[in-house]
């Protein structure tokens, strides 16, 4: 028997003509579909359409693909409810899950389709958590409308209650809109009670839920807002409607009297099967009714349960004096504050000037200051303040602590986001923009700083003369990404003494760098670009050794002189980057949508190369023809001249190796022709710069020429005798241009 035939046809008592619903299908004519069907996996499907019959399309159009469940998916969207077994096997799963790139939407069975087709009036519109909730309630005579949770719906991009829902209600004349919600919404959770965690978090859910309900709805003229929970006397009684509608068979009307037996603004009402509680206008005595109006007010609801243990009543923790009344051990906003080493520190609120995102920031702070403001609230308010050893960084994102096993405030932040299954289409254009050829490795480059953000990696270097290339955009979106993570500093900041903006940053980003005349600033970055620790200096304070684990990224539109390197220089990785094909308006703000889908992606992704090197990637892959020319200007003319002549060589004969003797190079090079560097002197260059010696023998000279027909280039060689240098392709052309070479 499959879960469908059981959850569905068995347990509600319900045929396969009961769950289909008329669907516009090819040229708008409308098709009976069936609402639920098995996949492979014997879960549940559940069809999305909307409240005009239209069946629900992906944005993938017509593409399989299989996610992260075995699930295989086409172009039509479900909602996925997954099967006891599989709920068994993986408990950390949700009961169901909409496909990658699908939004959440309400769902309107049968019956409220034909209602709102008509344009009958609804007095009473119920709204409930679970589509199968819905789907069975409308079967036994609700105006019920199903929603994928009890804080679900809204729409994503106004925020606002789903169109759909105020369709509905305006089209049917809707006066009462009564949310139900399960008979434990009022219950604390067990298990917070014994880890000593917030008391208020479960039933704060769904007292939340109620009210943004409110405030949504008050926006529609005329509209009433009940909330309403099943009656449960006992722990075994029915919690959900469908529950409830199981369980009493055959008094379907009388449980739906009870719940339409509406009275004015601002009551109550306790019928035999549900509690309701008008909230139009006054939300206080749900608050009181949730136990929300003060801490005595909650002690007292659940006092049977918490009965001598201390616990947290919206983060202020409490416990039950030898009298039975409360005391305040730790309030709220002594929880911000610590002693790390010797020093006192706070978080501070503040928020993000770019997103508008709550932060927080570690602040040291007075043992004074602390004194004062908390006196006459706790006694002894520092000793209560958590203490800690001092600070570490140690960046991990699959297992983030902000404070250690050790007892260490760790410096690196968690990052905002989950990974979800979905699309980045943004973010992929972008990342190939960014990196062309080597785009494989620059998605290894960020999937090995949010796998393994303690790996070393190349110094990155992002160089172009032109404008709207993308440069500091994509340092903007690993600033998005990585959070107070990663940081965009000036080239002054690499001048100084005090490098406390580098604690805690996985990411140092420097725009418009020139350092191109400050070898000892290069030398400082490339060194903390490698060392294991780093002594964190601010002022007025003394160093503090922390474990380094910084990656650095440079921007400059200067593509040949921005930093000082040398030829045997293997951690930069640069890279030209083009313009932009097209200005894209807000592509931030569409880069941090895709942000959980493209994790997603990074966690499912295979690296395209190997651990070569202590920076990861082989030195090969490193040797661009950006990096090439960056070397190449920091070289003598003579060397500058020489190297140009061996790479348009190479690619006119392309021949892996060219022999050639310094007579030779003072015919053909016009720079050393004009005498301005004697022979003496590039001989030296030549060994100092090229890392070859002359040997003497036979060779083979190749010279370009011109063809006597058509003056096309051509190259000729002959064989001489005589002292000769030998130079290698690989030691003048990219692996990209040895590639095309090689073809």
């Amino acid at each position: 028997m499959t879960y469908l035939n059981d959850r569905i046809y068995q347990q509600l008592r319900v045929k396969p003509d009961d769950c289909l619903v008329r669907l516009k299908g090819n040229g708008g004519q409308l098709t009976p579909v069936p609402v639920f069907s098995s996949d492979r996996n014997d879960n549940i499907k559940i069809l999305l359409y909307d409240i005009d019959r239209n069946i629900i399309e992906l944005e993938n159009s017509g593409k399989e693909y299989e996610d992260e469940y075995g699930i295989t998916h086409q172009n039509t969207a479900y909602q996925i409810r997954f099967n006891p077994k599989y709920l068994a096997e993986h408990p950390d799963s949700p009961k169901y899950k909409i496909q990658p790139g699908e939004k959440t939407r309400p769902f309107f069975p049968a019956a409220i389709l034909d209602k709102y087709d008509k344009g009958d009036f609804i007095k009473t519109l119920f709204l409930t958590e679970g589509y199968i909730k819905a789907f069975y309630g409308a079967l036994k005579g609700f105006d019920i409308v199903g929603l994928t949770s009890v804080t679900c719906y809204t729409e994503k991009d106004t925020k606002r209650l789903h169109s759909d829902i105020v369709k509905l209600i305006k089209r049917c004349a809707v006066k009462n809109v009564v949310m139900i919600y399960d008979g434990d919404c009022l219950d604390i959770s067990k298990k917070d009670l014994e880890r000593g965690e917030e008391l208020t978090r479960r039933p704060n859910m769904f007292f939340s839920s109620a009210l943004a309900l409110k405030n949504l709805l008050s926006g529609i003229d005329g509209v009433e807002f009940w909330f309403s929970h099943v009656i449960r006397p006992t722990d075994d009684s029915p919690k959900g409607l469908d529950d409830l509608l199981e369980a009493n068979r055959g008094r379907e009307a009388e449980i739906l009297s009870d719940l339409q037996e509406l009275g004015s603004v601002g009551t109550t009402g306790v019928g035999r099967y549900f509690y309701r509680l008008n909230l139009t206008t006054n939300a206080n005595k749900l608050r009181h009714y949730f136990g929300f109006g003060s801490d005595t007010m909650f002690f007292d609801k659940w006092r049977h349960l918490i009965r001598n243990k201390s616990f947290l009543y919206f983060g202020n923790k409490y416990h039950q004096k030898e009298d039975g009344s409360l005391e305040l051990e730790i309030p709220l906003e002594l929880t911000k504050y610590f002693r790390i080493g010797t020093g006192y520190f706070r978080l501070v609120p503040y928020k993000d000037v770019h997103t508008g995102e709550e932060r927080e920031k570690l602040v040291q702070w007075s043992k004074t200051c602390i004194i004062d403001d908390f006196k006459d609230r706790v006694k002894n308010p520092t000793e209560k303040i958590r203490k800690l050893n001092g600070f570490t960084y140690l960046p991990d994102n699959e297992k983030y602590l902000r404070i250690t096993e050790d007892k260490r405030w760790n410096y690196y932040d968690a990052i905002k986001y989950d990974p979800k299954p979905g699309y980045f289409p943004t973010i992929d254009r972008f990342v190939n923009h960014i990196f062309e050829e080597q785009k494989e490795m620059g998605l290894d480059y960020i999937q090995l700083l949010y796998q393994r953000p303690r790996q070393m990696l190349p110094i990155l270097c992002l160089v172009s003369s032109e404008r709207q290339t993308g440069k500091t955009t994509f340092c903007n979106f690993l600033c998005d990404l990585f959070g107070e993570n990663a940081i965009i500093v000036g080239n002054n900041a690499f001048t100084g003494n005090f490098n406390g903006f580098m604690a805690g940053k996985l990411l140092v980003m420097c725009d418009e760098t020139s350092l191109s005349d400050k070898m000892e600033v290069t030398e400082k970055i490339k060194r903390m670009s490698t060392e294991k620790n780093m002594l964190v200096e601010y002022k007025g304070q003394d160093a503090q050794p922390i474990p380094n684990f910084a990656k650095f990224i440079l921007c400059s539109n200067n593509e040949k002189n921005f930093i000082y390197t040398d030829k045997n220089e293997v951690r930069f990785w640069v890279r030209k980057v083009q313009p932009l094909p097209n200005v894209e308006t807000h592509l931030i703000e569409k880069m941090h949508e895709e942000i959980p889908a493209f994790l997603y992606y990074l966690n499912t992704r295979k690296l395209s190369t190997e651990e070569k090197t202590r920076a990861w990637f082989d030195f090969e892959l490193l040797k661009t023809k950006a990096l090439l020319d960056l070397q190449n200007e920091q070289r003598p003319t003579a060397i500058k001249e020489i190297t140009e002549y061996l790479r348009d060589l190479f690619f006119c004969a392309k021949v892996p190796k060219l022999q050639v003797a310094l007579s030779d190079l003072w015919e053909q090079v016009d720079y050393l022709r004009t005498g301005k560097t004697a022979q003496s002197n590039v001989r030296r260059l030549i060994k100092e710069h090229l890392n070859t010696e002359p040997t003497r023998g036979r060779y083979k000279l190749y010279v370009k020429g011109a063809d006597t027909y058509n003056g096309a280039t051509t190259v000729l060689h002959y064989d001489k005798n005589g002292t000769f240098y030998t130079f290698n392709a690989s030691d003048f052309l990219t692996p990209t241009e040895m590639e095309m070479f090689n073809n």
